[in-house]
């Protein structure tokens, strides 16, 4: 269990976030737990290289239908994303980030992945085990053939 000391530097690290991203930010996708799906589904079909139709981003969420368009109505009214039409059937909408929604969507998750070392949760490298290894490889290549 990390030590409390962690947990204040979680916070902090959260508040220099929070400030740092001033003025216009997606935040808005975070509003909510609708949100941070729609958002999800979103940059995952973003990063597969295949967008979410609208259908499948109303698919995954708890509240009505009707709040998830919503949803998606406001976040392309600032910009965050837009509508699509699909090149195999025009009927269909699909929803692509915007450029702003993708920087701030890997930023998040480079600060997330860098959280560990960040608050000191990464365990300390044992030069032990590293000289070990390498005492093993070498005896390895200098083994005799059979």
């Amino acid at each position: 269990m990390p030590s409390p000391n962690a947990y204040q530097a979680f916070a902090q690290w959260r508040i220099g976030t929070h400030r740092s991203t001033r003025g216009k930010s997606v935040r808005y996708f975070r509003l909510t737990r609708d949100h941070t799906v729609i958002w999800s589904v979103v940059m995952y079909g973003y990063y597969e290289r295949k967008l979410p139709t609208v259908k499948e981003c109303i698919a995954e969420v708890r509240c009505s239908k009707e709040t998830a368009r919503r949803i998606l109505q406001t976040a392309v009214t600032r910009g965050y994303v837009r509508f699509v039409a699909a090149p195999e059937d025009g009927r269909k909408k699909l929803v692509e980030p915007s450029r702003q929604c993708i920087a701030e969507y890997e930023s998040m998750v480079d600060g997330y992945l860098s959280l560990p070392e960040r608050l000191g949760l990464v365990p300390a490298k044992r030069p032990a085990r590293a000289k070990l290894a390498a005492r093993k490889k070498v005896a390895l290549k200098n083994r005799p053939k059979k």
